[in-house]
């Protein structure tokens, strides 16, 4: 009995030797087939492909994994629907869109538009005529009118205007005019014409004296033009107006006709 049991346990004790030496002349083979493979990651919106590739073997059947390498462009360009390329990048434009080279360069403002209004002041000189009519004597006067406006919106301005004529002589003294006033002017503009219209009030001093009375009184002065534009700062301008005036105790209706340029600044 005692045989029988040491007989089994040395063919025990040499099965498992036998085992374990086929186990450990496996292990390397089944190790090294395990490190032997490749991951690459691939997709329509990446650009890279990313690649695991094991160092040199360290030793006989021992090869280690090698550190991450990243291509720069996937072999396969087939799976992308762009091909990748360097030159496809382009800088952006500080409001972070793209920037082409079909974009067209931004107009200049202009400096001056005939439909809007880049000068706030015109400064106005013409030749004016002047029809004085009064019970005492009637005259023709020729002379210089001077205007200044300032404009508070594109449509509407204030106006100042004076006015010196002078007309052959009456009861042997020549016949002096100067009529003087201010008030609100409204535009309206078309292109390069300006039309408008203005309310004026003042004062008329009117030379010689007569046996009716003083030679100043009150002015009313009524009336418009058109300004025509001939660049940014200059225009041509006509106008026309009425004048009710009081000398001489009594009211005079009478009117002035002015031909000149005007300086817009």
């Amino acid at each position: 009995m005692n045989r029988l049991s040491a007989a089994g346990l040395l063919a025990l004790g040499i099965a498992h030797a036998t085992y374990a030496q086929d186990w450990a002349s496996t292990s390397p083979q089944a190790n090294r087939a395990t490190t032997q493979y490749v991951v690459q990651f691939s997709a329509p919106s990446a650009p890279t492909t990313l690649s695991w590739k094991p160092l040199a073997s360290t030793g006989p059947g021992d090869p280690t994994f090698g550190p991450l390498l990243i291509a720069s462009e996937p072999s396969d360009k087939s799976s992308f629907s762009r091909p990748y390329s360097a030159e496809r990048l382009s800088l952006l434009n500080p409001d972070f869109s793209l920037a082409t080279s079909s974009d067209a360069s931004p107009a200049s403002p202009s400096p001056y538009s005939y439909m809007g209004r880049e000068y706030r002041m015109q400064l106005g000189v013409g030749i004016a005529f002047v029809r004085f009519r009064s019970s005492a004597f009637s005259a023709s006067a020729v002379g210089v009118n001077t205007s200044f406006s300032y404009f508070l919106k594109d449509w509407l301005a204030m106006d100042g205007s004076v006015t010196s004529a002078f007309a052959p002589a009456v009861y042997s003294d020549n016949v002096r005019y100067m009529g003087y006033a201010a008030g609100p002017r409204a535009v309206l503009s078309r292109g390069r014409w300006e039309s408008w219209a203005h309310a004026l009030i003042g004062g008329v001093h009117v030379s010689p004296q007569t046996a009716l009375g003083g030679k100043n009184g009150f002015e009313l002065q009524l009336g418009g033009g058109a300004d025509y534009n001939l660049n940014p700062h200059f225009a041509i301008r006509i106008e026309a107006d009425w004048l009710r005036t009081t000398l001489f105790s009594q009211s005079q209706n009478s009117g002035q006709g002015i031909l000149g340029f005007v300086y817009n600044f």
